[in-house]
């Protein structure tokens, strides 16, 4: 349960440093292969995490764009177009990590500077990963936070059902920063209100009622199972570790979906509720605790 007395500060620190563990756990188990149920509790987590720090940049795909979207988000003027300048450089420069859909949507950018059409596949959950940080920034203007969340995952995934499952995360988290614990009802209400896709809307509407072993595992995309993941943790897991652990471990994609959930639950329990261990794995640290606190800083601004 999260605790009253945390402040702004720990809710993003949280969020940012539990992105970054969540992404390493992941990417640990899609490294060493493991079959799928492996991680029955927190205990059974690889004691080394994979670190993905190099002299250019400190992070893999999913930590490396939310933070230079915070980088962005914290700009006097928020700019889309420069925004995708610093994904393409970074793309170019380093990657690691990076999916097919999205690499390829960054070379349509560089080249036509306009987003790519819709494309086979829709991609994966690395969308709902990446625009986290603009729930930190946004959480006190829910409108902007809506329509920032939506449109900066068209940038490169021009699919309707990933940029609400994306806002589904953040109408969450936005909740948990003002310090509440039962969000899903704001979430319905958004995606109500916005002609949300209805399958994605029956899915957060069930998540109360049903245990693990009733989560959909197939017949929706990568961004949706990861959202009711994250969503069904959100709600149910009282601990950080153990939720974190078992989606890394049950999630179609370990890496995306991991991350996602360690930020949603570290912007609920805040940085403490992270094991030391697993902040020992993340890279830039200080530069990611220095962002979470500029950015729940800002005054509202629109994307």
């Amino acid at each position: 349960m999260g605790r009253p007395s945390l402040t702004l500060t720990d809710r993003a620190r949280g969020l940012l440093l539990g992105l970054g563990s969540g992404h390493a756990l992941g990417l640990t188990i899609e490294n060493q292969a493991l079959p799928q149920g492996t991680l029955g509790s927190p205990s059974r987590v690889p004691g080394n995490l994979a670190r993905l720090d190099t002299a250019d940049s400190p992070w893999g795909d999913h930590v490396a764009l939310a933070a230079l979207l915070s980088e962005e988000l914290v700009q006097p003027e928020i700019d889309l177009s420069r925004l995708v300048e610093h994904w393409i450089a970074w793309w170019r420069r380093d990657g690691r990590g990076l999916d097919s859909y999205t690499a390829d949507a960054l070379e349509h950018f560089a080249q036509h500077d306009a987003p790519a059409g819709p494309r086979p596949g829709g991609g994966g959950a690395g969308p709902l990963a990446r625009t986290l940080p603009i729930a930190l920034a946004m959480f006190r203007s829910p409108r902007n936070l809506v329509s920032g969340t939506y449109h900066t995952v068209l940038l490169t995934h021009p699919d309707s059902e990933t940029a609400w499952a994306a806002v589904s995360i953040n109408v969450a988290v936005s909740q948990f920063m003002h310090g509440r614990r039962d969000v899903l009802p704001d979430v319905v209400d958004v995606l109500q209100a916005n002609d949300a896709s209805p399958d994605l809307l029956a899915l957060v509407r069930r998540i109360p009622f049903i245990g693990r072993d009733e989560l959909a595992t197939s017949g929706h995309s990568p961004a949706v199972a990861c959202a009711e993941l994250a969503l069904w943790c959100a709600h149910h897991e009282t601990s950080l570790e153990s939720g974190v652990a078992w989606v890394a471990a049950h999630g179609r994609d370990p890496a995306a979906t991991a991350a996602v959930v360690g930020g949603v639950l570290g912007a609920r329990e805040g940085e403490d509720a992270i094991p030391a261990q697993w902040i020992d794995a993340v890279a830039g640290v200080e530069a990611l605790r220095g962002l979470a606190k500029r950015l729940v800083a800002l005054r509202p601004a629109a994307l």
